[in-house]
Parts: C-alpha cells; structure tokens; sequence
C-alpha cells in the first residue's frame, strides 16, 4: 500500500459516505415541501460545490501550494452539510441514529486535513537515502573520532608512565623544584 493512501482512502471514503448521507437528507427533507429533482439539486449542490473545493484543494495541494480561502470555503461546505444533518436529525422522532452520523463531513473535512499533513511531511525515496546516507556519515565521523580520542588518551598515558616509570605512581610530596621560596 503506498503510503499516502494510508490517509487518502479513510479520507475518500469518509467523504463519499457523507456526501451519500448528505443527498439523502436533503432530499427527504426537501422533497417533501418541493419537487424531488429540485431537492435532488439543492443537495447535489451542496455535494458538489464541497467535492469541486476539495478538488482544487488537493490540486493545489499536488503542486505545493495553499490557499486560505479555498480552505474555508471546504470549511463552510463541510459545516453546511453537518447542519443540514443535525437540523434533520432535530427534527425527527428518533434523532439519535442521525446525529450519531451527524459528524462525518466536518470529520471527512478533518481526514483529508491530516492527509495534506502527511503529504507535506511525506520524504522522497531520494531525500530518506540521503537522510539515511548523512546520517551514516555522521556515525563513521563520530567513530573516527572516539578512535582518534582514545589514541590520543592512550598515547598520553604511554607518555606519563614513561616519565614517572610506574604505572598509576603519583608523587605524594613535591619534589625538590617544587618547593616554596623563603
């Protein structure tokens, strides 16, 4: 599975569920006072004005780019179609079952957020290789340099043994260079 799909197909299909829920409401409740097809348009707006600024919000999204007002504008559609849920669910005998589902669009609108998140934190093949080539670089650096360290610890411990001609010896009492001046 590629991995923005882990985001793109909660996203989809939370989007498609609600915009099924959305029709359907907007129709029941619409086309009882009016002609069905006007209330099939009236929901399909409402659908369609919300897929058409989730589509350009992605394509914006695929060339990097961002626009506040596209934003709010699928901000409003998702809003607008969870309240024509919740007025519907309000106004039937039982409302528990419709204002369960009540949240989907604004939680569909929420998913393809995180989606765009993943996307713009997403790295290339190319990018984690050389993440994983400089980190690799930076590990045989940091080797190198505790080799060259404890070279260097060992060489002055050599050097100090020598001088002294015992190992770990340390003169208690200063010697006669030591002393202090009268």
């Amino acid at each position: 599975m590629k991995s923005s799909a882990k985001t793109a197909l909660p996203a989809i299909t939370m989007t498609a569920v609600s915009m099924v829920l959305t029709l359907a409401v907007v129709l029941m409740w619409l086309g009882a006072v009016m002609p069905w097809y006007v209330a099939l348009v009236v929901g399909l707006g409402i659908d369609g004005g919300w897929l058409a600024t989730l589509a350009y919000d992605r394509r914006l999204a695929a060339q990097g780019d961002h626009n506040r007002a596209v934003a709010l504008i699928g901000w409003g559609f998702g809003l607008l179609a969870t309240g024509v849920l919740v007025v519907h669910a309000l106004g039937e005998d039982s409302p528990g079952p419709w204002l369960a589902v009540a949240w989907l669009p604004i939680a569909a609108k929420l998913l393809w957020l995180v989606h765009g998140l993943w996307e713009q934190t997403a790295l290339t093949p190319r990018a984690l290789d050389e993440i994983r080539g400089i980190q690799q670089e930076a590990r045989d650096e940091a080797a190198v340099a505790r080799a060259r360290l404890r070279a260097q610890a060992a060489t002055e411990t050599t050097r100090l043994r020598g001088r002294d001609g015992r190992r770990g010896a340390r003169r208690t009492r200063p010697g006669p260079h030591c002393r202090p001046a009268r």
